[in-house]
């Protein structure tokens, strides 16, 4: 994976928030329910000091409250990991929603699999990253095991000069109905280098000049920049990236990574 952490763990910081977040929440559910006042949404910083100093708990009985939830904590540790579990699924669908209409739509025919397919996998690429390039097998057999589904390729030139142009130039392929041949090629031919686009073009049966053309307009420096733009929004730095549903796949994750996430996907659209 390039430039990213995959995999992430629970720190112990979010650990302790997330500890800190239970104990103030049944403390307050508490509270309330002695002061026999119900809360009909979120309670913000000041509704839980409101609460606790309503219920007219003593400092005795609020250290027993205190007690009581630090002790189910230790029996039931695992009440934090699934509220942290939780919350992070919740950012990360957060994140995804506010971008999915942008991200999804291809530029141009940017696109393997069928076009109209229901199930849209995301991927975020560049030519000169190496686990970008031992994805593909993954990705073809995905495809292959689910006609229901199609990837949107989101060029995320990072790492060099040459990323660059060679998505500038899979822009081009893809204006011309060539991308899924020249993408195929292009990563063939190992670290990008003008011979390796040339051949690519080539092999995909691109017309050159067109493309020269095309690529002097501006329009695809642009959508790079949506695309890194998207990434931020995302929260990810390094490719490949996978999106699909409300999951976010960062690194070479593997085929049974990527047929999980699309199997949930399915489910909720149902």
């Amino acid at each position: 994976m390039t430039n990213t952490i995959n995999n992430r763990g629970f720190s112990l910081s979010w650990l302790l928030v997330a500890g800190g977040v239970l104990i103030l929440a049944l403390s307050v559910w508490l509270a309330m329910a002695k002061a026999d006042d119900k809360a009909d949404g979120g309670l913000s910083g000041e509704d839980a000091a409101r609460a606790i100093s309503a219920s007219g708990f003593s400092d005795a009985e609020k250290k027993g409250v205190e007690a009581i939830v630090h002790q189910y904590l230790m029996d039931n540790p695992e009440v934090v990991r699934d509220a942290l579990i939780a919350l992070q699924e919740k950012e990360v669908s957060g994140r995804v929603d506010s971008v999915r209409e942008t991200m999804e739509k291809p530029f141009f025919g940017a696109v393997l699999g069928p076009m109209d397919a229901p199930i849209t996998l995301v991927k975020f690429t560049d030519y000169n990253c190496g686990y970008c390039r031992s994805s593909l097998p993954d990705v073809d057999k995905l495809l292959a095991k689910n006609p229901d589904v199609r990837v949107v390729i989101r060029e995320a030139p990072i790492l060099t000069a040459s990323s660059k142009t060679a998505a500038l130039w899979a822009f081009a392929a893809a204006e011309q109905g060539k991308f899924p041949a020249f993408q195929k090629s292009l990563f063939a031919g190992g670290r990008v280098t003008d011979s390796s686009i040339a051949k690519a073009a080539s092999e995909a049966g691109l017309d050159v000049p067109l493309a020269a053309k095309q690529i002097q307009k501006g329009e695809y420096q642009n959508e790079i920049e949506s695309n890194l733009d998207l990434m931020e929004s995302l929260g990810v730095g390094g490719t490949p990236t996978f999106v699909v549903g409300n999951e976010i796949i960062e690194g070479a994750a593997g085929f049974d990574a990527m047929q999980a996430a699309v199997n949930k996907a399915r489910d909720q659209k149902k």
